[in-house]
């Protein structure tokens, strides 16, 4: 989708942007951990103090502040990628008109942009792990297929929400309901065992579970994760890859039209 020629483009752009974000900042791109950070805090004072949950079975050992930081700031770079991605085009309706720049550049770029705070925040969380006697293991190796997967689904699903949301408005304005859902259908800040095993099934309907399960299951616990969570999290990240594509190349010409 992106020619190679535009790749010193995209990073010129996205180098400008990091920098006029963070211009006369004495922290630099660290503010990128302010926001997550503070929700971190809060969802961690609510599970961990006010309404503790148990994280039950082989979990037991694992402190719930572990548990929460290993899949919120890669959920959080999922959502920005999707909430920035759902608005990009419009964001950049002129440029799009004025040059003939392809409008997967455009999801890619903010994908990159919120891969900044990840970039920071996820190797002091391993970090933390660390000095706290939790590995490194050998299935520290398979996190980074596994972030890719659930990048891979936050792209796909940013470029679907952004092509139909140059013609209906209505998606940039459910969006933040949306993002919600998805936050609370997914493993995120309680564990799968919270959820009774009647109604567990309903987590995999939610792209972003299976990623989130593996990270855990990676970092916190040394395994590579149960292969029925590989499969969800491959299937998803192909089914909305392939959609993604398709919408794409059928709705480009028209969105320009319409921007």
């Amino acid at each position: 989708m992106i020619a190679p020629g535009y790749a010193g483009y995209l990073f010129n752009r996205v180098r400008t942007q990091v920098r006029q974000r963070y211009v006369l900042s004495l922290a630099g791109p660290f503010w990128a951990l302010l926001h997550p950070v503070i929700m971190l805090g809060i969802f961690w004072l609510i599970f961990s103090q006010v309404m503790p949950t148990r994280i039950v079975g082989d979990n037991a050992s694992i402190s719930y502040g572990f548990f929460l930081a290993t899949g919120f700031f890669v959920w959080q770079c999922c959502s920005e990628t999707i909430s920035s991605g759902a608005n990009v085009l419009r964001g950049n309706a002129d440029t799009i008109k004025r040059l003939p720049v392809p409008l997967a550049f455009f999801f890619l770029e903010s994908m990159l942009l919120a891969l900044v705070g990840l970039l920071i925040s996820f190797p002091l969380v391993l970090l933390f792990i660390v000095s706290f006697g939790i590995g490194p293991t050998i299935t520290w190796l398979l996190v980074l297929p596994t972030l890719l997967l659930a990048l891979l689904q936050a792209f796909s699903i940013a470029m679907i929400c952004g092509l139909f949301n140059v013609f209906f408005r209505d998606v940039e304005l459910m969006l933040p309901a949306a993002l919600q859902l998805l936050l609370w259908t997914a493993p995120v800040v309680y564990p799968v065992t919270a959820i009774g095993e009647s109604f567990r099934w309903l987590l995999y309907l939610n792209p972003l579970s299976a990623p989130m399960i593996l990270l855990r299951e990676q970092l916190l616990y040394g395994h590579a994760g149960d292969m029925q969570q590989w499969l969800l999290a491959i299937g998803w990240a192909i089914a909305l890859a392939c959609c993604a594509g398709l919408l794409y190349r059928n709705m480009k010409y028209e969105v320009r039209d319409n921007l």
